[in-house]
């Protein structure tokens, strides 16, 4: 399988739910759209995870087709805080390798399982 990529795709014309319903649509018929992440009339855009075959060009014009202006904007960054997510006894836990100082954090992230182990951890840290 090919490296997905998530695009962001700027849409003119969407004034509501049924907008956004027809864009994810003709989104979801080009050729190497995975998954259609998100589509918002409110920020006039869409965000979608692509493989290659999926170009600009051919999602411009799928959305065109569907009665809207598209521009795909850019490949988006990703978050800036870097995250391991692991899968450990039927739960996820989230670990936060690195954040910007002054950034408030949750004091619990997750639940902690029995035999977690994060559970010990979040143990030797103290009550949140």
């Amino acid at each position: 399988m090919t490296e997905a990529r998530e695009l962001i795709i700027e849409v003119k014309g969407m004034t509501c739910d049924h907008c956004e319903r027809s864009v994810a649509k003709a989104l979801k018929s080009v050729p190497g759209v995975r998954e259609v992440l998100e589509v918002s009339h409110a920020d006039a855009e869409a965000r979608v995870l692509a493989g290659p075959e999926a170009t600009a060009d051919r999602i411009e014009r799928a959305v065109a087709k569907a009665g809207y202006g598209a521009r795909v904007k850019e490949q988006s960054k990703g978050a800036d805080v870097p995250a391991e997510i692991r899968k450990t006894g039927g739960e996820f836990d989230l670990l936060i390798v690195a954040a910007p100082r002054g950034l408030p954090l949750p004091s619990k992230l997750r639940t902690s399982a029995p035999g977690s182990p994060w559970s010990k951890a979040a143990r030797s840290v103290g009550p949140a």
